[in-house]
């Protein structure tokens, strides 16, 4: 929907533009602040007037010239609560996040989830978003969003017996709209192992994966199954 609009923005521009959502060669939050779209938080998240951090940002680069706005003057004062409630540490310093550190960045790259994170991940399966529940920029915006009816295709909740036992084709298509290393379903399922640890589940989801052949799925259910024994 974002890249269909800013096609429809810049051909009513006219000129020669591009489209850039979630490209790697462009910071999107730098390219919002610079033009007043919003200014960098204490959690390293684009703050926006009217609508907090709970943007999704997307870039119209165009050869034709247009009259720049101003930086937003705006800031997070001596709020500190995203830095406190951050459960890793991850965000040490005003404005400095530590991305090995970081839930979110765990639960979205390749490889194990490192031991000393998987407890603090809690039945969370992709993402975290405390430094932005937090934020007072974001309060008002949770109410609004709670009376709207949720985005096409979207999932408040998932179910772990689905994510560990539906087709691993199936389970990539579905989730293909997300950001998973080479779109392979074995990263939801190592997410849902630490999910099902910290949750409570079903030890017979997890049985089956500590006889896997796969190193990564077999370590997590491993982990998983020793929590569950000491609840």
């Amino acid at each position: 929907v974002l890249r269909e609009r800013l096609d429809e923005l810049g051909r009513r521009f006219g000129g020669t533009y591009r489209v850039l959502v979630d490209a790697n060669q462009h910071v999107d939050r730098e390219g919002a602040a610079r033009s007043g779209v919003g200014f960098y938080g204490k959690n390293t998240m684009l703050i926006t007037r009217g609508h907090g951090s709970w943007v999704v940002l997307g870039t119209l680069v165009t050869d034709v010239e247009l009259e720049p706005t101003p930086p937003l003057d705006a800031d997070c004062g001596s709020c500190t609560l995203c830095i406190e409630a951050c459960p890793t540490g991850a965000l040490d310093e005003p404005g400095v996040l530590d991305a090995t550190r970081c839930l979110s960045y765990w639960t979205q790259a390749s490889g194990p989830i490192p031991e000393e994170y998987r407890a603090e991940l809690g039945d969370q399966v992709y993402g975290c978003d405390i430094c932005q529940d937090v934020c007072p920029w974001n309060h008002g915006v949770e109410k609004r969003r709670a009376g709207q009816a949720p985005p096409e295709g979207a999932e408040p909740n998932v179910s772990l017996v689905d994510w560990l036992e539906a087709d691993g084709a199936e389970l990539a298509r579905r989730y293909d709209r997300l950001f998973v290393p080479r779109n392979d379903p074995r990263y939801l399922r190592r997410n849902a192992l630490v999910a099902l640890g910290n949750a409570g589940g079903d030890p017979a989801l997890a049985e089956r994966y500590a006889e896997s052949d796969d190193p990564l799925l077999r370590e997590h259910a491993e982990w998983a199954l020793a929590r569950l024994r000491d609840a």
